[in-house]
């Protein structure tokens, strides 16, 4: 999609300069009004190319997060707005993934780590669910260029524990396939797959290729290759996963029988990819008598820079969501608890209003509809 604003866009849009300057002199928060349908978006576009800085959006419903994000695209391109969307109440089974879901939250945190200014619009929701530790997922990123020696066998392992899922022909994202002296790999941050030709253990070339042609295109010098899945599945998560779950499932009082299938679904690795409801079953330490740790996992807010401007769009809208959601998750783990499955507590896989507030206030906000927007520090005036 090709943007509408360019970051020279120089002059006008005077009503924003005297809300620019009191941004980067850190005023106290300041309320915006009067912005109704696709004019928040303009408002936070022309923000955007006026400040230095990244920018996140906060929406009280999935939907409204969706249509913010595609207003923001028409102005700025896909490649400076992201949606991060939330994963639905659906269900608690550990194996069942929404995947299109997950592969899209990778996507943006990959995008944070790599590119230094982005929007991202997002819904209470998914800022309640927390993720996996940033630090790891940090580790998981890796630099491809050409030239660049790869075992494949240890690149293949790589790609599993990751979440990739190995296919013969690569057509969507999160799949990889090697075939003598090809390998290709689709990852969460690219648009087509990339194919890479080798001459022995090293990279020769890497061209993107068309999923439904298989037909190689334009050449690219290096791509960054993310985790495909929140999970990674090498030995210490999955023997931390097997501790956890025998605890767990004992304190529950669950037969042996659901224990043990549990346990070899995850040891013999018949799947790829884990519910990240479950998360916190391969980063935390499960202690009975008082459950996980809660102190590995990371929150969506841990992957923001310092100097994210925060917008919430109607924040009164957004705590109300962010009320309805734990509503919703206790009537999902009450109808869970009474059905005899498996489950961990709301606690271990989702943030309280309190903790959100506490991310919201620490990084500042930027309301509109009631707007309110805090700027930490002082910054150089850019209309001077």
């Amino acid at each position: 999609m090709r943007k509408m604003f360019s970051h020279s866009t120089k002059g006008g849009f005077e009503p924003f300069k005297e809300i620019i300057r009191q941004i980067h002199d850190g005023t106290t928060p300041m309320r915006i009004g009067g912005l109704q349908g696709s004019a928040g978006a303009f408002a936070v576009s022309v923000l955007y190319g006026k400040l230095d800085r990244p920018m996140l959006v906060v929406c009280s419903e999935e939907k409204d997060a969706a249509a913010f994000a595609r207003d923001l695209k028409v102005f700025w391109g896909t490649e400076a707005v992201f949606h991060y969307p939330a994963l639905d109440f659906l269900t608690v089974d550990m194996f069942a993934l929404q995947r299109e879901e997950e592969l899209a939250r990778l996507e943006v945190l990959a995008h944070l780590q790599v590119n230094g200014k982005t929007i991202v619009v997002a819904s209470a929701l998914a800022l309640m669910q927390k993720v996996m530790p940033a630090s790891r997922f940090v580790q998981c990123l890796q630099i491809i260029s050409t030239g660049d020696i790869i075992d494949r066998d240890a690149f293949s392992a790589r790609l599993v524990g990751n979440g990739y899922s190995p296919v013969s022909l690569v057509e969507a994202k999160g799949e990889f396939s090697v075939r003598g002296n090809i390998i290709d790999v689709f990852p969460p941050t690219e648009e087509n797959p990339l194919r890479m030709d080798m001459l022995g253990d090293s990279v020769e070339s890497i061209r993107r290729f068309d999923g439904v042609s298989q037909r190689s295109g334009a050449g690219v010098s290096a791509f960054v290759l993310s985790p495909a899945s929140e999970v990674i599945l090498d030995a210490s998560t999955l023997d931390l996963a097997v501790r956890n779950i025998r605890r767990r499932a004992d304190e529950l009082s669950l037969p042996r029988e659901t224990r043990n299938r549990l346990v070899e679904t995850l040891k013999n690795h018949m799947v790829s990819s884990v519910n990240p409801i479950f998360l916190p079953l391969f980063y935390e330490t499960y202690d009975p008598g008082s459950g996980l740790s809660t102190d590995k996992l990371s929150c969506f807010f841990d992957y923001l820079t310092k100097d994210t401007l925060v917008v919430l769009n109607n924040p009164l809208a957004v705590r109300q969501a962010m009320q309805d959601a734990r509503v919703a998750i206790d009537k999902l783990l009450f109808k869970t608890k009474n059905s005899g499955k498996f489950y961990l507590e709301k606690e271990n896989a989702y943030l309280d209003t309190e903790k959100m507030n506490e991310f919201i206030q620490q990084r500042g906000e930027f309301l509109w509809r009631g707007w309110n927007l805090r700027a930490k520090t002082k910054r150089r005036d850019p209309l001077s």
